[in-house]
């Protein structure tokens, strides 16, 4: 049973359709895809911080634990929520840890 010519293919000497090779898809599609590009980054400093936020310390504990100023960890927050584009602490957090930037369990 042969297949009907929809316009799509050509029929070759054979009687067989040849398809045309697939073209690329469109860059709007592939710029969309590239989530790497979106991510940003965050210093070690921030990354550490924002990953206790996570677990729900305070800036003061936090500072305790890495052994620096409640101030001091109220910077790098501010500054991680700033390069993630959110609003509060919390917010930051999550959306770090859906990027993939933090992971809680190891702070």
């Amino acid at each position: 049973m042969q297949k009907a010519n929809s316009g799509h293919a050509s029929t070759g000497a054979t009687g067989g359709l040849a398809y045309a090779p697939l073209r690329d898809p469109p860059k709007c599609v592939v710029k969309c895809l590239d989530l790497s590009a979106d991510v940003p980054s965050l210093t070690a400093r921030e990354k550490e911080c924002i990953c206790w936020v996570a677990k729900g310390k305070s800036s003061w504990d936090i500072g305790a634990i890495l052994g620096i100023s409640e101030y001091a960890v109220e910077h790098y927050i501010k500054i991680a929520m700033k390069k993630l584009g959110t609003g509060n602490r919390m917010a930051a957090a999550k959306k770090a840890k859906q990027l993939g930037l933090i992971e809680p369990q190891f702070c």
